[in-house]
């Protein structure tokens, strides 16, 4: 059978499975995924024994919208061994003209090509499962290129709404583009948040600690009195903060970038956390004060709300300043959060107790 008999029988059989009758839908993300995937891995597991099954795709990255499918991938010897025993006894279908074009691998889905709650890939070669999980991981460890992916699939979505494979073959070569290890150059490219010209937000690296330091420390007297670690901070805390940044993005859970100025360090703005339940995160900031009264926190802070309500498609932002504090109450200010009330003696600095201005953005507000 030439390639193209074997495509065109791959297209009829998937259409007698009904995988064209799913509407391509892009979902936001649910924080059971991850339980689900748990739970079909170990109903696989007594078929699949000593098979190592991962979680891999949009649905394994926390915080990224996705199509509402667990795609899961595992290394076996023999390609062929355990699809009976996946179809008989899990409910798998294996679409046998479509699998037939592919090298290297297996594709079973569950529980129909029509409705997919899970997709399980075979492969047995080690490097198709590194290139899987590595792009898994890029997108875990860069928000941005997260940011860019998501994007990228709602507008194919709209593209190909009807066309599942049309949808999957579209957004390959951002795939493929970005599953090799990333350089540190290349990593600085695709985590860069442009502001204006000269000004730009980059993810924070072990080798900023120094510059990061030296900011602080040439600005300690002004930045601790609204900042409370800025009285004693130190350059190993500082080296232990950048640390907790790269845990914070592999977990999900935010991150932190440097306010970048003519190629010079002058500030941070990053994320407190995410609750992904709550569909709700916190914003923080300082800056140094030679590089204030320019509009670069406002445009750094307006860059997350973007990120947070657009690409994350969070609920709520909150900003929370101390009272006096009225230059950074500005920020929230000028980007028209609403002012929701004050956190009385919310937080202490040095041996202060001050109360905090709450402000909030709602997504359905955000502009």
């Amino acid at each position: 059978m030439s390639p193209s008999e074997q495509r065109r029988a791959a297209a009829e059989d998937l259409a007698r499975a009904g995988a064209h009758d799913a509407v391509v839908q892009i979902v936001e993300y649910d924080p059971a995924w991850p339980a689900a995937f748990q739970a079909e891995r170990e109903r696989l597991a007594p078929l699949l024994k000593g098979v190592e099954i991962h979680h891999f795709g949009s649905t394994a990255v926390p915080g990224l919208a996705a199509k509402p499918v667990i795609d899961m991938i595992a290394l076996v010897g023999d390609l062929d061994a355990p699809i009976d025993v996946l179809v008989q006894s899990a409910g798998y279908q294996f679409p046998r003209a479509f699998n037939a074009t592919l090298a290297h691998r297996r594709f079973l889905c569950c529980p129909s090509a029509s409705h997919r709650t899970h997709h399980l890939h075979l492969v047995n070669e080690h490097e198709e499962l590194e290139r899987r999980l590595r792009f898994r991981d890029r997108l875990r460890a860069d928000p941005v290129l997260a940011g860019e992916y998501v994007r990228l699939k709602r507008a194919l979505a709209e593209r190909f709404p009807d066309d599942r494979e049309a949808y999957t073959e579209a957004k390959s070569e951002f795939v493929r583009e970005h599953d090799q290890p990333a350089t540190a150059g290349r990593m600085k490219q695709t985590c860069r948040i442009e502001l204006t010209e000269g000004r730009w937000l980059r993810l924070l690296e072990e080798s900023d600690a120094q510059e990061l330091y030296a900011a602080i420390e040439a600005n300690r007297e002004y930045l601790a009195r609204w900042m409370p670690w800025a009285a004693g901070q130190t350059l190993d805390n500082t080296l232990a903060f950048i640390a907790r940044t790269r845990e914070q993005r592999a977990s999900n859970d935010g991150f932190q970038t440097a306010v970048i100025e003519d190629g010079r360090i002058v500030g941070v703005v990053g994320f407190h956390g995410v609750s992904w339940q709550h569909r709700s995160t916190s914003i923080g900031y300082w800056l140094t004060k030679s590089a204030e009264g320019q509009g670069t926190v406002t445009r750094s802070v307006r860059a997350l709300v973007d990120h947070a309500l657009g690409t994350w498609r969070l609920h709520r932002v909150e900003i929370r300043v101390a009272v006096d504090n009225t230059r950074s109450r500005a920020i929230p200010e000028r980007l028209g959060f609403t002012h929701e009330g004050v956190a009385r003696e919310a937080e202490q600095i040095g041996d202060r107790y001050v109360d905090q201005a709450v402000y909030s953005m709602l997504a359905s507000e955000w502009g």
